[in-house]
């Protein structure tokens, strides 16, 4: 299994149903959505994610899941270049752990992570290496 982090930075993109995702997981254990990879990338299904919320403080970890389906293609997140019929990739999450203000917060990721991985980069999903995944799962 693989991990992969994502980003979600609410200055870009307002979560319009992230009360309702929050309700679900309280509810249910797990709430599933679609999330982009923001391009090539490609994480398989059954490989974990780990998402970021970037840009605006406070900044974090806010969830923890699992890819339930393999990358498609669909209108970009976007609604002005989806507008445009500009596409992008997404995958589905469903996710174990999710939370509005960080599970774990910036400084508490960056004792636990080699000072030469940076997790807070603009690229809206990247690879993380499988050790550094098991830390931070630890922490959680």
């Amino acid at each position: 299994m693989a991990t992969y982090r994502f980003n979600w930075n609410p200055a870009a993109w307002l979560w319009m149903d992230l009360s309702e995702r929050l309700r679900e997981i309280a509810e249910t254990g797990t709430t599933t959505t679609s999330w982009s990879t923001g391009g090539p990338k490609r994480p398989d299904v059954g490989d974990r994610a780990i998402l970021l919320r970037v840009g605006r403080s406070p900044k974090g970890l806010v969830g923890l899941g699992t890819i339930v389906r393999e990358p498609y293609e669909a209108p970009h997140w976007d609604t002005s270049r989806a507008s445009l019929g500009e596409q992008t990739t997404f995958v589905d999450i469903r996710f174990s752990q999710l939370a509005a203000e960080p599970l774990l917060s910036v400084d508490e990721l960056k004792d636990i992570l080699p000072e030469e991985l940076n997790l807070f980069t603009q690229s809206p999903c990247m690879s993380v290496p499988e050790e550094v995944a098991e830390r931070i799962v630890d922490q959680l």
